[in-house]
């Protein structure tokens, strides 16, 4: 599972500095082994690394999908 957060075309660039600059230093807390819950791994990506993550990830999971006959 992943989570992201996509903005506006067009949004000012100070304010996409400031939520990049919040999300990473969030990221940062990181997840903790607790008994009887998920680990949780941040792997925070800034702008260009999830602009790129984005298209590999429907890909792979397209294939996926076709490997279990849930699509054609």
């Amino acid at each position: 599972m992943w989570v992201g957060y996509f903005l506006p075309k067009g949004t000012p660039q100070p304010i996409v500095n400031k939520l990049s600059a919040i999300f990473e230093k969030a990221s940062r807390t990181g997840g903790e082994e607790r008994p009887g819950r998920f680990r949780q791994v941040v792997d925070y990506q800034n702008g260009a690394a999830f602009a790129k993550f984005i298209p590999e990830e429907r890909k792979m999971l397209e294939e996926v999908a076709k490997k279990a006959k849930m699509i054609k």
